[in-house]
């Protein structure tokens, strides 16, 4: 019987315990036309805990009792910090995200020792795009090259800005590429 009776104590003061421990819930949406958005990661650096948001943009978080930063982060939108005071009970909150874009500037892959962005490289590079060769209704490369600006066929070689584009000895000086694959080769004396 005192077991019994100890049990149900232990039960009732852990239920209490758990009732008056604060939390957070609230839900993320977007400020423009307030529509959820899901698994945004909601968190408090503080005392590392955190949670993303359901798919109604809903989130619940507990936490002991203190004054905190909560912190809301989704892709594509500005982060938004909230400071919240919990005593007792639960906090409710609405949270509008609004977007934010980042530019990110040319990326460049490059065969080079160093890291370079193509606004650096000191030697001409010319990149046609597949609309201006589509358009250009050629039947043969040189005519369509022919019509790009800074690119012309000289003796049968590729020239950029009007510069030679074979040298005595070492062959073509302008590496063509078509989808990625040599047009010339090293090896076949062009």
């Amino acid at each position: 019987m005192l077991k019994r009776l100890g049990f149900w104590i232990l039960l009732f003061s852990t239920i209490c315990t758990t009732a008056q421990n604060p939390g957070i819930r609230g839900v993320v949406v977007d400020g423009a036309d307030s529509e959820p958005l899901i698994s945004a990661s909601v968190y408090i650096p503080e005392i590392g805990i955190g949670t993303v948001t359901d798919e109604e943009g809903r989130f619940e978080l507990s936490a002991p009792p203190g004054t905190y930063d909560l912190v809301v982060r989704f892709i594509g939108y500005s982060d938004h910090n909230v400071k919240v005071t919990l005593t007792t009970g639960w906090t409710e909150l609405s949270i509008e995200m609004w977007e934010s874009s980042i530019g990110l500037g040319s990326v460049v892959v490059t065969a080079s020792k160093f890291e370079q962005r193509m606004e650096e490289v000191t030697v001409s590079i010319e990149i046609l795009k597949p609309e201006l060769l589509e358009n250009k209704n050629s039947r043969y490369i040189d005519q369509a090259i022919n019509q790009s600006p800074g690119i012309a066929v000289i003796d049968d070689q590729v020239a950029i800005r009007g510069g030679s584009g074979w040298s005595l000895g070492a062959g073509t000086r302008v590496m063509s590429l078509v989808d990625g694959i040599p047009l010339i080769s090293g090896d076949a004396g062009q």
